[in-house]
């Protein structure tokens, strides 16, 4: 383990590390603990090695979290269909987060697609939906503090529909999916056309309450999932992969997923169509300007003593 420059409670280590694979002390002897975001596989240059490193000031705790339940979530729900990578460690040296997990071997969808005829398109079309959907089958934690519409280690969600910002993460912590309805429709409110109530009311999200929270992916292009040797999909790069309503799951396909078209694919039970229409509109409307930070101080949950709360009640989670 890291010294006293890796402090509790950013480290993580699978019970079950193969013996070959390398210490702390030997991957931050490779690492530039200023890189925004950098990868490479152990031992540099091998026919076969033996783990994949990835880090850098950019990568944040939450995709450790987010990873590692994908990973035994897949494993449990759905191993013939799609898997993660599993993680055998992972750190933070000071400002950077580390880590060490699994090698696959195989190649990128993207990669594959765009050698592929039409056929061969459309089975992967198919195994990246699945894979997709099964994501959010995965079983949420028991622990009632995460279940809200929360990144995987409680902190803020992420989901491109929150486009105003350069990481993609709400402004806000909220307590429920009834705050973060409120909070996207006073937005939503100022954005839509105000010709009839039928309009008005088109581009509002409705009844985020009643849909099932699932593990939603924010980060779905083709060349973050992989096609291992043995014809399984392999999802990466979880950043700000969160827990969320149906709907922001399924609109993370249909609005933001471009190099591989699947989101008529996707199955995403709970999903409402009319709040996917309305996530799209949103993003819309953030590339435009917005203000989508400013006005979630307006609506129930953005004062600061409940921020402040919220914040610790984090903070504790990961004690």
């Amino acid at each position: 383990m890291p010294d006293e420059e890796g402090p509790e409670p950013y480290w993580y280590e699978d019970s079950n590390v193969p013996e070959d694979i390398p210490d702390s002390g030997t991957i931050l002897e490779l690492v530039n603990v200023n890189e925004l975001l950098k990868s490479f596989a152990y031992p540099p240059d091998a026919d076969t090695p033996v783990c994949w490193v990835k880090y850098g000031v950019s990568v944040h705790w939450n995709e450790v979290c987010a990873q590692k339940m994908a990973c035994e979530g897949l494993r449990a729900t759905a191993p013939r269909i799609a898997r993660a990578p599993a993680i055998y460690y992972a750190f933070m040296y000071k400002q950077t987060t580390v880590i060490v997990m699994e090698y696959v071997r195989g190649q990128t969808a993207k990669d594959l697609y765009d050698k592929a005829d039409e056929a061969g398109r459309a089975v992967i079309r198919t195994q990246l939906a699945d894979a997709f959907s099964a994501l959010t089958r995965i079983p949420l934690p028991v622990d009632k503090a995460l279940l809200r519409p929360t990144a995987i280690d409680g902190g803020y969600a992420g989901h491109r529909a929150f486009g105003d910002l350069l990481d993609f993460t709400a402004p806000r912590l909220y307590e429920n999916a009834t705050q973060l309805e409120e909070h996207i429709n006073v937005l939503l409110e100022k954005a839509s056309p105000r010709t009839s109530t039928q309009e008005r009311y088109k581009w509002r999200l409705q009844h985020l309450a009643d849909e099932p929270l699932v593990f939603s992916h924010m980060d779905a292009y083709g060349k973050n999932f992989l096609i291992d040797t043995e014809g399984c999909v392999v999802v990466l790069d979880f950043f700000n992969a969160s827990i969320l309503p149906a709907s922001f799951a399924l609109s993370t396909v249909q609005h933001h997923m471009y190099d591989i078209r699947i989101g008529d694919l996707v199955v995403v039970p709970g999903a409402r169509t009319e709040n996917v229409r309305a996530l799209g509109m949103l993003y819309t409307w953030l590339q435009q300007g917005g203000g989508f930070d400013k006005m979630g101080k307006r609506v129930a949950g953005g004062d600061d003593e409940t921020q402040t709360r919220l914040i610790a009640l984090v903070q504790n989670t990961l004690k």
